[in-house]
């Protein structure tokens, strides 16, 4: 158990609602509340939105005195920026080596009648490495609306045991039978077809994705694939679904289905979860003992030239 003390469930719906109102305004992928501990020179991960709390569960707890743009951030109190993956590991490299994905992010403290900790913001590679005046307004501006939340009850915020993990809410403008016409949609295709939420759960798959896996629907509902389907539970494999959740970018890989049949998987995340397509791969490329394949990005670009990260 934490030494801190509980926040305010009160207090803890205004922050959640403000952090996630932050994520939509700022077209962010996601966002983070790390708060100061209260007995050890510590921040710690309060919230998260846009983004399962075990994707970044190794950066849970960082100590002000570590070299890295969170903490900076805090140190210093002023707006850390980085454009990209490369800029994290040329600047500060040992809090680059548990983060290998391509993302864009800004650190901005949250410093009012005390100082709090900090706000962070990821998006994808495609953001453009430096922000113009008016994204950095509106990350200041945000960061001050959180800190004016933290202003209201200054002595009820303290770091929970576990990371909240906060819902970033879009429109429904889906009608009933839109929904059914697309069910109808996905299971005429003649790939599989699975939906994971962003914590890796499947929440939906279609007939051909069961005969391709080989096992019942009712088996993978609400189970994450790697633990649910024994040949698909290997650390890489699950490492694929973490790119795809951090980046935001599609990701391309092929596994064994024991005892020779090689599946192709392509995973298209956004906000909301990933959608996975699963078919055969015909090309026999893949030798049963051969290495595991790399991680690939097909469906995008390649990235421009890194320009480097800013603070400010």
């Amino acid at each position: 158990m934490s030494d801190d003390l509980p926040v305010r469930d009160g207090d803890t719906a205004s922050l959640d609602e403000a952090l996630s109102a932050t994520v939509r305004r700022t077209g962010a992928l996601a966002g983070g509340l790390y708060l100061l501990a209260a007995r050890e020179p510590m921040l710690g991960l309060a919230a998260v939105c846009g983004m399962p709390t075990a994707t970044v569960a190794p950066r849970r707890r960082v100590a002000i005195s570590a070299a890295g743009p969170l903490s900076e951030a805090v140190r210093e109190d002023h707006l850390v920026r980085v454009g990209r993956q490369e800029d994290l590991a040329r600047v500060y490299p040992n809090a680059a080596a548990g983060m290998p994905y391509q993302f864009a992010a800004a650190f901005a403290p949250l410093h009012g009648d005390r100082r709090y900790g900090a706000m962070v913001l990821v998006w994808s590679r495609s953001h453009p490495p430096s922000l113009p005046p008016r994204e950095r307004g509106q990350i200041q501006s945000s960061a001050r609306r959180l800190t004016q939340v933290l202003d209201q009850a200054p002595s009820s915020w303290a770091l929970p045991d576990q990371p909240r993990t906060v819902p970033l809410r879009r429109p429904d403008m889906a009608s009933a039978q839109a929904r059914l016409a697309a069910v109808d949609l996905v299971q005429r295709l003649p790939v599989g077809a699975l939906s994971l939420d962003l914590e890796g759960r499947v929440t939906y798959l279609n007939d051909a994705t069961a005969q391709l896996l080989g096992r019942p629907a009712g088996r993978l509902l609400g189970t994450m694939p790697w633990q649910a389907v024994p040949w698909l539970d290997d650390p890489v494999h699950e490492e694929h679904y973490r790119a795809a959740v951090f980046s935001r970018e599609p990701v391309a890989f092929t596994a064994l289905r024991p005892p020779d049949s090689w599946l192709d998987f392509r995973l298209h995340p956004d906000e909301s979860g990933i959608s996975v397509l699963v078919s055969r791969n015909r090309s026999h490329q893949h030798p049963p003992d051969g290495p595991p394949p790399r991680i690939s990005a097909p469906l995008t670009s390649p990235p421009g030239p890194a320009t480097g990260g800013s603070t400010s």
